[in-house]
């Protein structure tokens, strides 16, 4: 499933008092990581992931959340993404656009719009995030591509307890605010 496992001298042998964790952690002398990744072409170990955070749509593919929503945030239209897949038959996400670029673009094409909840519905910038959304499904298996997603009309916070104080996505907080949203994407 793609689990870092480590084995030498500096593996523990178990953990103090705790033979049952021990034995979920150490099989057959490997240390199980919890951690995804892969050996990139130099040879180097690449970490993607952590393996409590993969989503498992309902046929049974495994998506690295993490590793879309990076993809989908190299775009400079895009400031946060999230992932979603869980027991769904596909891939979606709720985007939320880098409000300060779209607005240049707005301005550039004469795009006219009062709040960022107008601009997120203008059938033009709808397309320039189709777009976006493409150049990311090109590089992706077909059971990852993103066939729905929703721009949202303001950033996801800490403060409205959709992320963590370090910045990661509260996702079970994210599934049930954002429900109805997500519902419709399916």
């Amino acid at each position: 499933d793609g689990e870092i496992l480590v084995s030498g001298d500096l593996v523990m042998k178990g953990y103090y008092n705790r033979p049952e964790d021990s034995s979920e952690a150490l099989t057959g002398g490997w240390l199980h990581t919890g951690d995804i990744g892969y050996i990139d072409a130099q040879g180097y170990l690449v970490m993607t992931d952590r393996k409590k955070d993969i989503l498992v749509t309902s046929g049974g593919k495994n998506i690295s959340p993490q590793r879309l929503e990076t993809l989908l945030r190299v775009s400079r239209f895009i400031e946060q993404a999230v992932i979603i897949a869980e027991r769904r038959r596909f891939v979606s996400a709720l985007i939320v656009p880098d409000f300060l670029q779209l607005k240049q673009f707005c301005s550039g094409a004469r795009i006219e719009y009062t709040v960022p909840d107008d601009m997120v519905k203008k059938p033009e910038i709808i397309k320039l995030y189709e777009a976006e959304v493409d150049k990311v499904n090109s590089r992706l298996d077909s059971f990852e591509k993103i066939k729905s997603f929703v721009l949202m009309p303001q950033e996801l916070t800490a403060e409205a307890g959709e992320l963590t104080y370090t910045l990661k996505v509260k996702r079970r907080v994210v599934d049930e605010k954002y429900k109805t949203i997500v519902d419709k994407m399916y």
